[in-house]
Protein backbone atom coordinates (compact mmCIF):
# COMPACT_ATOMS: atom_id res chain seq x y z
CA UNK A 1 0.00 0.00 0.00
CA UNK A 2 0.90 3.22 -1.11
CA UNK A 3 -0.13 7.03 -1.25
CA UNK A 4 -4.23 7.24 -0.72
CA UNK A 5 -6.14 7.83 -3.76
CA UNK A 6 -6.43 12.41 -4.30
CA UNK A 7 -9.49 11.46 -5.42
CA UNK A 8 -11.90 8.82 -3.30
CA UNK A 9 -8.82 8.48 -0.43
CA UNK A 10 -8.76 4.81 -1.49
CA UNK A 11 -5.94 2.47 -1.32
CA UNK A 12 -3.49 2.40 -3.68
CA UNK A 13 -1.01 0.33 -5.18
CA UNK A 14 2.43 1.10 -7.29
CA UNK A 15 1.42 1.17 -10.80
CA UNK A 16 4.44 2.21 -12.69
CA UNK A 17 7.80 3.61 -11.66
CA UNK A 18 10.61 4.56 -13.25
CA UNK A 19 13.88 6.95 -12.94
CA UNK A 20 11.24 9.80 -13.22
CA UNK A 21 7.79 8.78 -12.92
CA UNK A 22 5.43 7.15 -9.78
CA UNK A 23 2.48 6.58 -10.37
CA UNK A 24 0.05 4.52 -7.93
CA UNK A 25 -3.28 3.06 -8.89
CA UNK A 26 -6.46 3.20 -6.63
CA UNK A 27 -7.59 0.08 -5.15
CA UNK A 28 -10.89 1.38 -4.90
CA UNK A 29 -12.19 3.84 -8.20
CA UNK A 30 -9.22 2.47 -10.30
CA UNK A 31 -7.79 6.01 -10.91
CA UNK A 32 -3.80 6.52 -11.85
CA UNK A 33 -2.38 9.24 -10.62
CA UNK A 34 1.16 10.55 -9.99
CA UNK A 35 3.17 10.75 -6.60
CA UNK A 36 2.79 13.71 -4.94
CA UNK A 37 6.54 14.42 -4.41
CA UNK A 38 7.18 14.74 -8.17
CA UNK A 39 4.44 17.52 -8.67
CA UNK A 40 6.36 20.29 -10.54
CA UNK A 41 6.48 23.72 -8.81
CA UNK A 42 4.00 26.09 -9.43
CA UNK A 43 7.01 27.97 -11.57
CA UNK A 44 8.21 24.98 -13.82
CA UNK A 45 4.17 24.37 -14.32
CA UNK A 46 4.15 27.53 -15.42
CA UNK A 47 7.30 27.21 -17.91
CA UNK A 48 6.51 24.02 -18.84
CA UNK A 49 3.23 25.33 -20.61
CA UNK A 50 4.61 28.05 -22.32
CA UNK A 51 5.88 25.47 -24.43
CA UNK A 52 2.33 24.70 -25.68
CA UNK A 53 2.48 26.57 -29.30
CA UNK A 54 -1.22 26.59 -29.15
CA UNK A 55 -2.74 29.32 -31.70
CA UNK A 56 -6.15 30.14 -33.11
CA UNK A 57 -4.30 29.86 -36.46
CA UNK A 58 -2.80 25.85 -36.29
CA UNK A 59 -5.33 24.15 -38.17
CA UNK A 60 -4.53 20.78 -36.54
CA UNK A 61 -5.30 22.17 -32.76
CA UNK A 62 -8.97 23.70 -33.91
CA UNK A 63 -9.35 20.16 -35.66
CA UNK A 64 -8.32 18.57 -32.07
CA UNK A 65 -11.03 21.19 -30.31
CA UNK A 66 -13.77 21.02 -32.92
CA UNK A 67 -15.76 18.27 -31.42
CA UNK A 68 -15.67 20.97 -28.59
CA UNK A 69 -16.73 24.08 -30.25
CA UNK A 70 -19.26 21.72 -32.64
CA UNK A 71 -20.85 20.73 -29.19
CA UNK A 72 -21.14 24.19 -27.78
CA UNK A 73 -22.36 25.43 -31.11
CA UNK A 74 -25.11 22.72 -31.29
CA UNK A 75 -26.37 22.52 -27.97
CA UNK A 76 -26.04 26.40 -26.34
CA UNK A 77 -26.84 29.87 -26.66
CA UNK A 78 -24.83 32.52 -27.18
CA UNK A 79 -26.22 33.83 -24.69
CA UNK A 80 -25.66 30.68 -22.16
CA UNK A 81 -22.82 31.98 -19.57
CA UNK A 82 -20.11 29.62 -20.25
CA UNK A 83 -16.07 29.21 -18.27
CA UNK A 84 -13.19 27.91 -20.36
CA UNK A 85 -11.23 26.38 -16.80
CA UNK A 86 -7.76 26.08 -17.27
CA UNK A 87 -7.95 27.95 -20.99
CA UNK A 88 -3.69 27.99 -20.67
CA UNK A 89 -1.85 30.91 -21.69
CA UNK A 90 -3.33 30.94 -25.25
CA UNK A 91 -7.34 30.53 -24.59
CA UNK A 92 -8.43 29.00 -28.16
CA UNK A 93 -11.42 27.84 -27.37
CA UNK A 94 -12.65 30.95 -25.64
CA UNK A 95 -11.21 33.11 -28.58
CA UNK A 96 -13.36 30.60 -31.27
CA UNK A 97 -16.24 31.66 -29.33
CA UNK A 98 -15.84 34.97 -28.42
CA UNK A 99 -15.16 35.63 -31.83
CA UNK A 100 -18.79 34.09 -32.72
CA UNK A 101 -20.23 36.63 -29.58
CA UNK A 102 -20.73 33.53 -27.19
CA UNK A 103 -20.81 34.28 -23.26
CA UNK A 104 -17.58 32.69 -22.23
CA UNK A 105 -15.09 33.43 -19.45
CA UNK A 106 -11.89 32.41 -18.57
CA UNK A 107 -10.22 31.17 -15.79
CA UNK A 108 -6.40 29.64 -15.25
CA UNK A 109 -4.75 29.51 -12.21
CA UNK A 110 -1.21 30.07 -13.90
CA UNK A 111 -2.07 32.55 -16.34
CA UNK A 112 -5.56 34.11 -15.88
CA UNK A 113 -6.10 33.98 -11.75
CA UNK A 114 -9.11 35.80 -11.96
CA UNK A 115 -10.90 34.13 -8.65
CA UNK A 116 -13.82 36.28 -9.69
CA UNK A 117 -15.42 34.10 -12.42
CA UNK A 118 -15.21 31.15 -10.05
CA UNK A 119 -18.01 32.90 -7.49
CA UNK A 120 -20.61 32.72 -10.90
CA UNK A 121 -22.89 30.01 -11.66
CA UNK A 122 -22.05 28.90 -15.57
CA UNK A 123 -24.17 27.10 -18.04
CA UNK A 124 -20.96 25.69 -19.23
CA UNK A 125 -17.79 24.55 -18.14
CA UNK A 126 -14.81 23.43 -20.42
CA UNK A 127 -11.87 21.77 -19.38
CA UNK A 128 -9.74 20.75 -22.44
CA UNK A 129 -6.71 18.92 -21.29
CA UNK A 130 -6.98 19.98 -17.85
CA UNK A 131 -8.31 17.40 -15.70
CA UNK A 132 -5.14 14.85 -15.66
CA UNK A 133 -3.31 17.85 -14.22
CA UNK A 134 -5.56 18.29 -11.29
CA UNK A 135 -3.39 17.92 -8.32
CA UNK A 136 -6.57 17.73 -5.76
CA UNK A 137 -8.91 16.53 -8.27
CA UNK A 138 -11.62 16.08 -5.65
CA UNK A 139 -11.46 19.45 -4.63
CA UNK A 140 -11.06 20.60 -8.64
CA UNK A 141 -14.32 18.72 -9.47
CA UNK A 142 -16.55 19.91 -6.29
CA UNK A 143 -15.65 23.79 -7.07
CA UNK A 144 -16.65 22.56 -11.23
CA UNK A 145 -20.01 20.92 -9.63
CA UNK A 146 -20.91 23.80 -7.40
CA UNK A 147 -19.68 26.66 -10.51
CA UNK A 148 -21.52 24.39 -12.89
CA UNK A 149 -25.83 25.56 -13.35
CA UNK A 150 -28.21 22.62 -12.48
CA UNK A 151 -28.58 20.40 -15.95
CA UNK A 152 -25.34 22.19 -17.31
CA UNK A 153 -22.53 20.32 -18.94
CA UNK A 154 -19.13 20.09 -17.73
CA UNK A 155 -16.92 19.43 -20.84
Amino acid sequence: MYDNCPLCHGKSLLYFKNEKHIFYECKTCKGIFRDKKLFLSQKEEKKRYKYHKNSIHDKGYLLFVSPILEFIKSHRKKTDKGLDYGAGHVPVISQVLQAKNYDIKIYDPLFFDNNTVLKKKYDYIICCEVMEHFQNPKKEFQLLFNILKKGGTLL
